[in-house]
């Protein structure tokens, strides 16, 4: 059986352990912690706590080094002035072809991120992210304050956060492994597809994916609508409300960004509100990052075609 060593730096402490470890509960208990696994050939991996899923680190060199002129542990202090790669880069196995997604997902590794205005600790804030949390990166900068990453949303479209918050998911939204277009769609033509079983939208050009994102569906008592269906109106923006204005799931929206409706009230639209991309969230629309719809918005028109699927 191949021997793996895990490594794990949380709170000043380092912990040792071999062998393949059982999944179940496992992430709860190291929840919060920075895992390393370094494999024989030398390669290291950054470890998802609770999905137990794998990141390549490219630059593996300098955690080492750091660990090994710290025999007691190494700090979250220590920890934060490292950074795991030049930019984000993914080792798959095997390897997978993605449609292209205008930026890339992360979580918040640290306990409490906050996002700025403008990539400056005396920057005002805009607000919080947490341990767990899911994010967009658009881009990155760096000054003499360190990395920081541009941000979509949700709540905080536009912000940024610093570099050592935000972990790349290993696994990135793809399209499905075979694409084809429903009848009545041209090779040129726009149509979108809409997985509900994955949270994944892919925007597709006759059968060639050219756009693939997260989204967040209909809660089980609002779920969304499934079928095929054609954008029949398109705003840049509009106010949406529902529910019975005396029960707790009642809402209105001012301004809702980029909205796209299919079916009745059912539409693909930006969030401002909320940041569950990939999780079911919504009262049955489609909940996309604000600089997702809009270029998702800026590629259709009124009567393409939406298919809506488990």
């Amino acid at each position: 059986m191949k021997i793996k060593i895990i490594l794990c730096l949380s709170l000043g402490f380092l912990f040792l352990a071999a062998g393949q470890a059982r999944a179940e509960g496992l992430g709860r208990e190291l929840a919060g912690r920075l895992l390393l696994q370094a494999e024989k050939n030398g390669e290291v991996w950054y470890v998802e706590p609770l999905t137990l899923k794998r990141y390549y680190l490219p630059q593996p060199q300098a955690i080492l080094n750091e660990y090994h002129i710290r025999p007691l542990g190494i700090s979250e202090a220590d920890l934060s002035k490292i950074e795991a790669g030049s930019d984000p880069e993914f080792k798959l196995e095997p390897p997978r072809v993605f449609a292209q997604s205008r930026g890339w997902w992360g979580h918040v590794i640290a306990q409490k991120a906050a996002v700025k205005s403008a990539p400056d600790l005396k920057a005002s804030n805009l607000g919080y992210l947490y341990l767990g949390d899911r994010v967009k990166v658009l881009a990155k900068t760096k000054n003499d304050q360190g990395g920081w990453y541009k941000i979509d949303g949700g709540r905080y479209a536009g912000g940024l956060v610093q570099t050592h918050n935000v972990m790349p998911y290993f696994e990135q939204p793809a399209p499905a492994a075979e694409i084809k277009a429903p009848p009545g769609v041209g090779k040129d033509e726009y149509w979108i597809d809409v997985d509900l079983s994955r949270k994944v939208l892919t925007l597709i050009k006759g059968e060639n994916p050219e756009f693939v994102t997260w989204f967040s569906p209909g809660l089980a008592n609002y779920p969304t609508r499934t079928g095929v269906f054609r954008i029949y109106r398109k705003y840049a923006k509009k106010t949406m409300a529902g529910g019975p204005p005396l029960f707790g799931d009642s809402f209105y929206l001012p301004d809702v960004p980029y909205t796209m409706y299919y079916s009745g009230s059912f539409a693909i639209h930006g969030t401002y509100w909320h940041d569950r991309f990939g999780f079911a969230k919504s009262h049955g629309c489609t909940n996309l990052t604000r600089g997702d719809a809009e270029y998702v918005f800026s590629k259709v028109s009124e009567g393409t075609l939406v298919s809506n699927h488990l």
